[in-house]
């Protein structure tokens, strides 16, 4: 089979996903078919024929029985905030999500920690703009509002010189409304949260932290550290249970058996 197609629609009529493929091998006996040079679109829910995310792979095999596409080659996966890229992958189209299982590497053309990662002077970083997000596995689920990272075994974020390593992390991003640029729509993605889980572990040049839970809201300015919480800094280390720190604020909340506060150079970019 030559130039293959196949649109997937939901219940509406809309389009949810498309593949195409430069040929296709049928096996009739088992109701699967192999894909050569595969290309998989996901698109918004307006209707706009707009995709929001795109899969690309030398080749993949489609079971028609459990209507999924998966392949051990390569994988490339691009939405506006990001790309992906990994191997022995799944991508399940009833639930449009995606499943990399090896060799996973994430790329947002942002310092997605900027406003709370601090320079060795102390002060907050500006203009620096790139982060890489390694780990085992990687499950990317997409929705009508938005879409979920969850990276999972020996995570580790990147950032210029900050450092991120944990068992567990999301990353969640909400979607944005639809905006005319040059009388075409275009799509995007605001982040709205990073949760770390599981021997979280923060390096920088100004100060450690460990903890068993980090989360972090960009659009609202929010950190939240919890269980086992220990920050060292200028040469002296403090504990808590729940540490909650907010932009534009120099304090931190420590939440143990009584509450202190404590000034330290945790200052965010306004």
């Amino acid at each position: 089979m030559v130039d293959f197609f196949l649109p997937f629609y939901g219940k509406d009529g809309q389009k949810l996903w498309d593949a195409r493929g430069s040929d296709a091998e049928i096996f009739m006996d088992s109701h699967r078919l192999l894909v050569h040079n595969l290309y998989v679109r996901l698109f918004s829910g307006w209707g706009s024929g707009m995709p929001r995310i795109i899969l690309e792979s030398p080749s993949a095999e489609f079971n028609g029985d459990d209507n999924c596409l998966s392949g051990a080659d390569f994988i490339h996966v691009v939405g506006n905030l990001f790309t992906a890229i990994g191997s022995r992958w799944t991508f399940f189209g009833e639930g449009r999500s995606i499943i990399l299982e090896q060799e996973v590497q994430v790329f947002f053309e942002a310092n997605i920690v900027r406003t709370f990662s601090t320079a060795s002077n102390g002060e907050p970083r500006k203009g620096e703009d790139f982060t890489t997000i390694t780990a085992h596995a990687l499950q990317i689920s997409d929705s009508s509002q938005g879409f979920l990272l969850n990276f999972s075994q020996e995570v580790t974020i990147l950032a210029n010189d900050f450092k991120l390593t944990c068992d567990a992390l999301e990353v969640e991003a909400l979607y944005v409304d639809q905006a005319i640029f040059l009388d075409h729509g275009t799509a995007g993605e605001v982040l709205r949260s990073l949760r770390a889980e599981g021997n979280v572990h923060v390096e920088e040049p100004v100060r450690a932290i460990h903890a068993d839970v980090m989360e972090f809201f960009p659009e609202e300015g929010v950190l939240l550290l919890s269980g086992n919480v220990s920050i060292a800094e200028d040469g002296m280390t403090f504990y808590g249970q729940k540490i909650f720190i907010r932009r534009g604020d120099k304090h931190v909340l420590v939440d143990s058996s009584a509450v202190v506060r404590r000034a330290i150079a945790c200052d965010y970019d306004e």
